[in-house]
């Protein structure tokens, strides 16, 4: 996309520098995904209150980040973009694409789920006509949990407001 005021990829601490290139970064994680119809990133969108000049609203976003996704171990890619709007007044928000795999102490990648199998009263694992195993899938995170995006909408806000309020601007 054209327009971009601000472009950076955050790395939790143990993630390889090599990831800060993002043509890097996203080749590790089309490798890792081996499934033909794997999710390779999540994409989120925040708009920035335009009351804030450019600094600020790097800072805001960046902050943000780290203590929601990269101090979880995800990789975030952000671009800030600020087009004008109907209004013609500034329409600046971000963009972020997470990994949804976490980097481990080696910085090599996670795995995003484990398989458990299902037991009966006897503690003993069963055996379908197949030959297989009952199991599931279990995630290895709460990355994908039906309420983690309402939790982010919720930090980012906070976060916001306070970057509001320390500029002594009313807007909530």
């Amino acid at each position: 996309k054209g327009g971009i005021a601000h472009t950076e990829i955050l790395l939790p601490q143990n993630a390889p520098q090599e990831f800060s290139d993002r043509g890097t970064l996203w080749n590790s994680v089309e490798k890792i995904e081996k499934s033909k119809n794997s999710q390779l990133a999540r994409n989120l969108l925040f708009t920035l209150p335009r009351e804030l000049n450019e600094q600020d609203r790097i800072k805001l976003i960046s902050e943000f980040i780290e203590e929601n996704f990269t101090s979880k171990g995800m990789i975030a890619d952000c671009n800030i973009h600020n087009p004008m709007a109907s209004d013609h007044e500034e329409q600046p928000h971000a963009h972020i694409l997470l990994t949804l795999r976490e980097i481990d102490e080696q910085g090599n990648w996670k795995a995003k789920s484990k398989k458990e199998y299902i037991l009966d009263e006897n503690g003993e694992k069963i055996k379908l006509k197949s030959g297989n195993y009952k199991s599931r899938k279990v995630n290895l995170n709460d990355w994908n949990e039906p309420d983690k995006a309402k939790e982010w909408r919720e930090n980012f806000s906070k976060k916001a407001n306070g970057y509001l309020e320390r500029n002594n601007i009313q807007k909530r």
